[in-house]
């Protein structure tokens, strides 16, 4: 993935975010808040992919200098765990976490 088509990812997930973000403050229902708050986890998780292949792509090209942060797994699988849970309970099935 080169820098330019990451960042020109970047900028529409940065837009799903934010709509969602507004979107949610509006709504009713606990599901559709709930269900919000998926497609904000799922842009999330999708962003932090597309900066990850963008720091990648600057490494190697020796633009940066990069500082590896801690991974934290147990946020990474709740997270995961969340948005698999909506398909689950669809064909009715628990997960448990």
């Amino acid at each position: 993935m080169s820098s330019a088509v990451s960042h020109e990812m970047i900028t529409p997930i940065k837009c799903i975010l934010a709509m969602t973000e507004d979107q949610k403050n509006n709504q009713t229902t606990v599901e559709m808040k709930r269900q919000s708050d998926l497609i904000i986890v799922s842009a999330q998780l999708l962003l932090n992919q597309v900066k990850a292949n963008l720091d990648k792509v600057l490494l190697d090209n020796k633009f940066l200098h990069h500082n590896l942060e801690p991974l934290k797994i147990n946020e990474i699988i709740s997270e995961i765990c969340q948005i698999l849970s909506v398909h689950a309970n669809e064909l009715g099935v628990e997960i448990l976490m």
